[in-house]
């Protein structure tokens, strides 16, 4: 006869282990998108030989739903090993348990998930949690052996109630909470996020360990040459302008190869042109001098620049620069910043260009690395436009030539006790002559092919069943990574920059000719 047991309240992860141990067999904990975990990355949590020595319970079925509590996130550092609750996250995590000694296994399997605002100050744990979490029930198990006294004594050390979390400090979170609040909460796209409220990031606490000055005393021996300035005031005004007159020196295009009289008739004369620049001239020229500046050194040093914003390359905009990133005069870069949208829309923080010479982009390879826990685990393709001329499943040289340099990038990650990062790099069509462009703090920058939920996922479960690229992708797990490219089917432009609606009915002469036409369009008198 099946004996119920009501839980009463939510339990720490640690119930898991312990049940575990006690029933034997093997545990298959899954994540959210229902793809079992890979427990080697589990390992640390599961010593099998604690569970030599303890004393099995006789069961030969259970099965439960019960709730699980993770606390995340909490910018103070513990103190005389308790937790500060001010700032934490609480996830309220509802589970499923199912086990039979015929197979022995002991399944986990999420399937909602609730995250409650974070804690204010002065206020206990539980009062916190009761305030959010009225009326919600905590579940049951079901077992078939007289055994609810043993059960009890398992749940016990466990339990989050009124009793231990009445107190505005808390003992440290279970060796469980970080992993599977990840697996069963931030990556999952299909929780319950009650009130409102965005999910705690799992990386956000080493947000600042890569800065600029860091990066360049670490990595400088690795990286290519670059140039970086600010994008403020007015010049950050300028470029995030609608207004595409540019600054006075800047390279102009001549009208002379327009052939269609259609098309000149859409341009203001130059008498015209000169009275609306003269009368909406909104912007202090001379405060963009020394941007303008800057832009005309660089290319005069290395002939040709990759204009970069905080990570993010503009390829949504190289229509306007001939389907092409690199940039040999100030005008196509200006073009490029004012022409692409995705950085516009994307980026909040403080705002910096920096210009990589474009030698190292030429007729090379380049891509987006994810060192996670120490490993390389994934890659995927930077510019969406190209075709490396190869498929995911046939890049093992390519993996091979990114592992062996990751080992560089990796050594210095571990003197630096910072265990994930994200690196581009650029290298032959040969998969040879590896060149590190730059690397930025796990999670600081916008999604590419890959979701950074994505790169959580694959490293804990080992395949590419449950990822969801942002656009259609070809992926493929090789030598242990899993490798992103452009699909044969995907938009090569998937993130759409800025075109007047009838440009498909005109006619240009010449790349230049368009992009002249778009800049005085958006610029004339009404």
């Amino acid at each position: 006869m099946d004996e119920t047991l009501g839980i009463g309240c939510p339990l720490r992860t640690g119930f898991i282990i312990s049940l575990w141990r006690r029933l034997g067999g093997s545990l298959r904990i899954k994540s959210a998108k229902g793809v079992t975990i890979d427990n080697n990355r589990l390992a640390h949590y599961m010593d099998r030989k604690a569970n030599e020595d303890v004393e099995r319970l006789p069961i030969k079925r259970l099965k439960g739903d019960v709730r699980i509590i993770i606390f995340i996130g909490g910018d103070i550092l513990p103190e005389n090993g308790m937790l500060p609750v001010e700032g934490l996250h609480f996830s309220l995590i509802r589970v499923t348990i199912s086990y039979n000694s015929e197979d022995g296994f002991l399944e986990i399997l999420p399937t909602e998930a609730t995250q409650f605002p974070p804690c204010s100050v002065g206020v206990t744990a539980w009062d916190h949690f009761t305030k959010w979490a009225g009326g919600l029930g905590y579940g049951s198990l079901q077992f078939d052996a007289n055994c609810k006294r043993e059960i009890l004594q398992l749940i016990d050390p466990h339990r989050f109630n009124e009793v231990n979390a009445s107190t505005s400090v808390l003992p440290p979170g279970d060796p469980l909470d970080a992993s599977l609040y990840v697996l069963w909460h931030w990556v999952s796209a299909s929780y319950t996020v009650a009130f409102s409220v965005p999910l705690a990031s799992p990386h956000s606490s080493a947000s600042t360990m890569l800065n600029y000055d860091r990066i360049k005393g670490e990595f400088g021996h690795l990286l290519i040459p670059r140039g970086r300035q600010v994008l403020d005031g007015e010049v950050l005004r300028y470029l995030q302008s609608d207004s595409m007159v540019l600054p006075p020196g800047t390279e102009q295009i001549s009208y002379d190869t327009v052939q269609s009289s259609s098309d000149s008739d859409s341009y203001p004369s130059g008498d015209e042109s000169e009275d609306c620049q003269a009368d909406n001239e909104p912007f202090d020229w001379s405060a963009l001098e020394p941007f303008v500046q800057q832009i005309r050194q660089r290319i005069e040093k290395y002939h040709s620049v990759v204009p970069s914003v905080n990570g993010i390359y503009l390829d949504d905009a190289i229509w306007v620069t001939n389907c092409n990133v690199e940039c040999t005069c100030v005008r196509e870069v200006i073009m490029l910043l004012k022409s692409s949208t995705y950085w516009h829309e994307s980026v909040k923080q403080q705002i910096h260009l920096t210009l990589y010479p474009g030698i190292y982009f030429a007729k090379r390879l380049q891509l987006r690395c994810f060192v996670l826990q120490y490993e390389l685990v994934c890659v995927e393709q930077l510019f969406v436009h190209e075709n490396f001329g190869f498929l995911a499943k046939d890049a093992r040289p390519l993996v091979e030539a990114l592992k062996d340099f990751s080992s560089n990038v990796i050594h210095i990650l571990r003197k630096m006790d910072l265990c994930r990062a994200i690196f581009d790099v650029t290298l032959s069509t040969q998969c040879t002559d590896v060149e590190l462009v730059d690397i930025y703090n796990f999670g600081s920058l916008t999604d590419g092919l890959l979701h950074i939920e994505d790169v959580y996922h694959f490293y804990y479960t080992g395949v590419k069943e449950g990822v969801n690229p942002s656009d259609k992708a070809d992926l493929e797990v090789v030598d242990g990574v899993l490798v992103a490219f452009v699909g044969s089917n995907a938009s090569r432009l998937r993130k759409h920059a800025w075109c007047p609606k009838d440009v498909g009915n005109m006619n240009f002469s010449t790349p230049d000719d368009l992009i002249d036409y778009l800049r005085f369009q958006t610029s004339k008198c009404s």
